[in-house]
């Protein structure tokens, strides 16, 4: 009988034991994505502030804790820049990938006490590193990023009084067309725009197609109509050329060099000439547009990555 009575006891522990492992989970798991899309930022100090989208299928996930961040830095195959995180936000907005649901959340950045006064740090295909509480990483792709550093512009010499995009529709995607700028002077005297830089990757103002403008156009008129040449088309060959200006409305067409990128925020960098010398004007970077369809439309990489929660 006690023979009996063992042989149970034993017999319950080893099945108890193999329903334990049949009932344990495996290894809890958090996936991101990150989609490689062109951004410029205007750094004018130290405090500034700009951010980057990871997207989570588990909001509650230690990812989404400053807490848990110990380190921040971008970079890519040449230069690395120190980040200091300091917040993060979840948009409410969604995206599903596969049949699973992604949360967006917006990482804050400032440069963490680097302050440049004047310059331009590009980084191609870069890369957004964490290092989190417990010895975790992470690396995220997140596509060609432009760090103009310096001040707005000083309008000792001229301002813009308006400012806006045009975009247009190319195969059901939004493409920037150009940019709708008043410009004055302060003086009176004309200056001449040498070039405008928007440092967004392959995305580049026509200045010798820049057009005076009678009146303001519609926020989503097309470069074509508005240049008067139907067969002109976004990816067209930038025409250089420089635009002298006293007061005026002006038209600055964009072309897209190799594919439409979606662009939505970006600086604008002017140089130009007065009284013969040379000058910079930069305006700050702002979101020209909201929001965007899938920016895998436009041929943008999404990355998918997964770590242990």
């Amino acid at each position: 009988m006690k023979k009996v009575f063992v042989f149970l006891v034993v017999g319950y522990l080893v099945v108890g034991g193999i329903l334990l492992l049949l009932d344990e989970p495996s290894a809890p798991s958090v996936r991101i994505l990150s989609i490689e899309t062109p951004s410029a930022f205007l750094i004018t100090d130290d405090t500034e502030r700009f951010a980057f989208s990871l997207f989570l299928d588990d909001p509650d996930a230690f990812l989404t804790v400053m807490a848990n961040v110990t380190r921040a830095s971008i970079h890519d195959a040449e230069e690395t820049l120190a980040l200091l995180l300091v917040e993060i936000v979840r948009t409410g907005a969604i995206r599903s990938d596969d049949g699973i649901r992604y949360d967006e959340f917006r990482y804050v950045f400032t440069t963490d006490g680097v302050s440049i006064d004047v310059g331009t740090l590009t980084l191609e295909d870069a890369v957004l590193s964490f290092d989190y509480e417990g010895g975790t990483t992470g690396d995220y792709r997140v596509g060609d990023v432009d760090f103009v550093f310096g001040a707005p512009g000083d309008p000792r010499h001229f301002d813009f009084t308006r400012l806006y995009a045009v975009y247009e529709d190319v195969d059901g995607r939004d493409a920037l067309a150009g940019i709708v700028i008043g410009l004055e002077t302060k003086t009176g005297t004309p200056i001449h725009i040498l070039d405008v830089d928007l440092h967004i990757a392959d995305v580049i103002v026509s200045l010798g197609e820049a057009l005076e403008l009678d009146e303001l156009p519609a926020a989503d008129a097309s470069a074509a109509t508005l240049l008067g040449d139907p067969l002109r088309t976004l990816l067209d060959p930038p025409v250089g050329g420089t635009l002298s200006f006293v007061t005026g409305r002006y038209f600055l067409p964009v072309v897209h060099e190799g594919r439409i990128r979606p662009v939505a925020r970006f600086p604008i960098d002017i140089r130009y000439e007065y009284d013969g010398r040379e000058y910079r004007f930069l305006i700050d970077d702002f979101a020209f547009r909201s929001a965007f369809a899938d920016p895998a439309s436009y041929g943008e990489t999404i990355h998918r990555y997964e770590h242990l929660r």
